[in-house]
C-alpha cells in the first residue's frame, strides 16, 4: 500500500550485533509526513507475552539505536526512527494465505501498539460465496398483517387497572365503596373487550 515509503527486511548499516545477528529490521516505514522512520519487528505469536515480548523489544531498539546514530537516515529526509505505529490499525488481523501449509492463513497483530508484531497460524475461514443475481417473481400477494397498536392497548390495560383499584378499595373501606362496583365492572369489562 506504500510501495514508495515502506521497506522490508531493511539492511542496517552500522554493524552493530543483534539478536539475530542480521542487522535487518522486518519493515521500515518512512514517514515523510513527520520525517520519522518507524521500524517494526515481526515474531512469532509467543512473543506478544513477556518476557518473549521484551526480547522482541530489545532487537527492535537495536535497529533503532543503530539508524538513530549511524549515518544512514541522513540522505532520506528522515529525522530519527523510533518504534512503529501508525500502520497499526492496517497490520492487525491483516490476514495471508499460507504457502508452507495450505490449509492454513496467517494472522498478524500488534498488540501494543510499540513496533512488534506477532504472526500466528490457523485454519483457514470459509470465503462468504459471491451471490449470483436471479430473477425473482413479482407474483405475490401481499398479505396485509394486523398492526400492534400501542395505544389502544395502553387504554384498555388502563381500564382495568382502573376497574380493579375501584374493586379493591371495598377492601379497604369495609365494603362502604360498593356504590361504585357497577362502574368498576363496566371499565373492566370494556377494557378487556378492547384487548
Amino acid at each position: 500500500m506504500y510501495p514508495e515509503s515502506v521497506e522490508t527486511e531493511y539492511y542496517i548499516r552500522s554493524g552493530m550485533t543483534t539478536i539475530s545477528g542480521t542487522g535487518r529490521a522486518d519493515i521500515v516505514y518512512f514517514n515523510y509526513k513527520n520525517r520519522i522512520a518507524e521500524v517494526y519487528e515481526i515474531k512469532p505469536g509467543s512473543y506478544a507475552i513477556d518476557p518473549r515480548h521484551g526480547q522482541g523489544l530489545s532487537q527492535l531498539d537495536t535497529y533503532i539505536f543503530a539508524l538513530n546514530n549511524g549515518n544512514q537516515l541522513k540522505t532520506t529526509g528522515i529525522n530519527y526512527a523510533q518504534r512503529g505505529y501508525s500502520l497499526d490499525n492496517m497490520i492487525s488481523s491483516f490476514t495471508i494465505d499460507s504457502k508452507m501449509f495450505p490449509n492454513q492463513e496467517i494472522v498478524y497483530n500488534v498488540y501494543r501498539n510499540d513496533g512488534l508484531i506477532t504472526y500466528n497460524y490457523r485454519n483457514k475461514r470459509s470465503k462468504k460465496e459471491k451471490c449470483e443475481e436471479t430473477e425473482v417473481s413479482t407474483d405475490y400477494v401481499i398479505e396485509e398483517i394486523p398492526q400492534y397498536n400501542l395505544a389502544k392497548t395502553n387504554i384498555a390495560w388502563g381500564s382495568v387497572a382502573l376497574g380493579v383499584a375501584l374493586l379493591a378499595d371495598d377492601l379497604f373501606t369495609a365494603g362502604a365503596g360498593t356504590i361504585d362496583d357497577p362502574i368498576a365492572l363496566g371499565l373492566i369489562a370494556e377494557g378487556l373487550m378492547l384487548y
